[in-house]
């Protein structure tokens, strides 16, 4: 699949306002972006039909020990999408 590949590492994340900065930036979502779920859908699914994407998410374990919820949030977002996206691929290690 041609398109973008993007990796982001979120071993380090300690909150989820850090979490929303990096997936902003990595993602490269709108300056209007509201750093919160609703708003990641939002976006996410944007560039989701814009191009292909193959993303890949690392240190998700770490995450998950630090933000549970939101790292279960950030997964089913992440399933969702790529089962509603033929264009979006993901990987989480």
């Amino acid at each position: 699949m041609a398109g973008t590949s993007i990796t982001i590492d979120v071993s380090t994340v300690s909150t989820q306002r850090e979490l929303h900065a990096l997936l902003a930036h990595s993602l490269a979502f709108p300056a209007h972006y509201g750093h919160n779920w609703d708003a990641f859908w939002d976006c996410a699914t944007d560039l989701a039909y814009s191009e292909p994407v193959s993303l890949t998410i690392v240190g998700l374990a770490q995450l998950k020990l630090r933000l549970p919820e939101d790292t279960a949030i950030f997964e089913n977002c992440l399933n969702d999408l790529q089962r509603d996206h033929a264009t979006f691929r993901m990987r989480m290690d």
